[in-house]
């Protein structure tokens, strides 16, 4: 009869443990889940704010350079250049009131895109509170990615 008993028992620990074990897999895989995803935003957030100053600088040299709506093409390629020089991860697009792609620089892949919706940056410019803004990508049709919005 103690040989039964101790059936049972072994049997009920190896039930319990399973269940508590597939608990915390599910936990864990959880926990990792937002763990990851957390940090990544906070790397684009971070890597946005570090970019902030460069892109307003970019935009103060730029803008000289705009003659009756049309920008001079030699100028605003050597000047995309440097600043990709100095952070080789951004992508720099000069767009006119409509979403159509004046300009741009971006590194190894070539821009599919000659326009972008304006919707997420005409939300950016009414929102008081300017969180991070995804916009279309141009060189991956369908993606949407983090910009910087300056006026």
């Amino acid at each position: 009869m103690k040989h039964k008993g101790n059936r049972r028992f072994s049997r009920l620990y190896w039930q319990v443990s399973l269940v508590f074990l597939m608990a915390l897999f599910v936990f864990g895989s959880i926990t990792l889940y937002i763990s990851i995803k957390s940090a990544r935003s906070y790397s684009v957030e971070v890597n946005q704010k570090l970019n902030w100053n460069l892109a307003k600088n970019t935009v103060q040299v730029i803008k000289p350079q705009f003659q009756k709506g049309e920008v001079k093409k030699e100028t605003f390629s050597d000047l995309l250049h440097s600043m990709m020089v100095i952070n080789p991860s951004i992508e720099i697009y000069l767009l006119d009131p409509e979403g159509k792609i004046l300009g741009y620089v971006a590194p190894e892949k070539v821009v599919k895109m000659d326009k972008v919706s304006l919707t997420p940056i005409k939300q950016f410019l009414t929102e008081k509170d300017q969180t991070l803004t995804l916009g279309d990508d141009p060189r991956n049709p369908g993606e949407k990615k983090l910009f910087l919005l300056l006026k």
